[in-house]
């Protein structure tokens, strides 16, 4: 009989880690990831964008997606972690926005044809706005060449569309609370959340 308990107790120890070292659903996720991508140099006439979504540790996050902001609000595609996300736009000045579980995140952006242009994704849970400027200070740093290594998917993914759709009211009441917040953000964050025309390279 006491065999048997200890079988069990182990049993159930194995079934503990096993459960612990399991990772949380991602509850937002919103499409299978597109095969990879090569990264050509923008169309002519055009400005590219590219977001950068490293893994940035064990815990998995869900996808973000991501908006450009003018007078209305146009998708542009989930981003899951590990990936980056490539997206050619006419130039001049824009607002990317982020939203994920509830929060939305914003950056400006002043884009010349030509040009290409990264945005760096932080783990959202743990910055008040994760899109940030990628200048060439940032692009001096030996992470960053790793980031340009991370397999690319292209804006055009039309099965994420259903997930843009059903969830459309939850992005609205987080785009108006958040932008009160953007708006009102100290002025000594704003280069970090501002790319300026001089921050595009040549591809």
């Amino acid at each position: 009989m006491s065999k048997i308990v200890s079988r069990l107790s182990l049993i159930f120890f194995i079934a503990t880690l096993f459960a612990c070292a399991t990772p949380p659903e991602r509850t937002e996720d919103m499409t299978p990831v597109a095969p990879a991508t090569a990264i050509t140099a923008p169309p002519q006439g055009l400005a590219q964008v590219i977001f950068l979504r490293p893994n940035r540790g064990i815990v998995t996050e869900s996808d973000i997606a991501l908006y450009r902001i003018a007078r209305e609000r146009t998708p542009i595609a989930p981003l899951p972690e590990g990936f980056q996300l490539v997206h050619n736009i006419s130039p001049g000045n824009h607002t990317f926005m982020g939203y994920q579980n509830g929060k939305a995140h914003f950056i400006e952006a002043s884009l010349a044809a030509g040009k290409r242009y990264y945005i760096l994704i932080e783990p959202i849970n743990s910055k008040e706005n994760a899109l940030l400027a990628v200048t060439q200070q940032l692009r001096d740093q030996e992470s960053f060449k790793q980031w340009l290594s991370l397999p690319a998917i292209s804006s055009q993914l039309p099965n994420s569309v259903d997930w843009y759709q059903q969830h459309n009211d939850k992005v609205d009441s987080a785009q108006v609370v958040s932008w009160q917040r953007w708006q009102q953000r100290d002025s000594a964050d704003q280069r970090k959340f501002t790319l300026n025309s001089q921050d595009g390279i040549s591809p």
